[in-house]
């Protein structure tokens, strides 16, 4: 990775403080033990005013592919992980009365992290669900008032 933070007047720790990260792990992206993943370059090309691409070189972005690869024999992504949670949270809209609405405002706070297709399904299941919970409301409300 490009040391720019020196260029900039930052020490490691400013760096560190600006960006959310430890002082150890500016170190490590110094050094080249690890590599910052895209959130923090993200903040890094903001913090400098550089565009991502000037982080990283050929040998860079081959390194950070091995390091990351596995072989192929897990796959499991950030955005699997927030697909399960996504999932329970949908069983309890189900399970708890009336909760289908705060899981719909979580589910749009939650866009970015899930996959598109599963954001589309869960947003339709959690209409239905909140569709049918007025529905049961006013069937109820009208069958005591009247």
């Amino acid at each position: 990775m490009i040391n720019v933070s020196y260029k900039n007047n930052f020490t490691q720790e400013d760096l560190a403080e600006k960006i959310f990260v430890s002082r150890q792990t500016i170190s490590s992206w110094e050094n080249g033990r690890s590599l910052p993943n895209y959130e923090n370059l993200v903040l890094l090309s903001k913090l400098f005013n550089i565009p991502i691409d000037h982080f990283y070189s050929a040998p860079d972005l081959e390194k950070n592919r091995d390091m990351h690869s596995d072989g192929g024999k897990h796959k499991s992504t950030k955005s699997e992980l927030w697909n399960v949670g996504l999932i329970i949270l949908l069983v309890i809209s189900v399970f708890i009365p009336y909760s289908a609405p705060i899981s719909l405002c979580v589910l749009f706070t939650w866009k970015e992290k899930v996959t598109p297709k599963f954001f589309t399904t869960a947003l339709f299941f959690i209409i239905f669900v909140t569709t049918l919970e007025v529905l049961v409301t006013i069937f109820v409300l009208t069958h005591f008032l009247l």
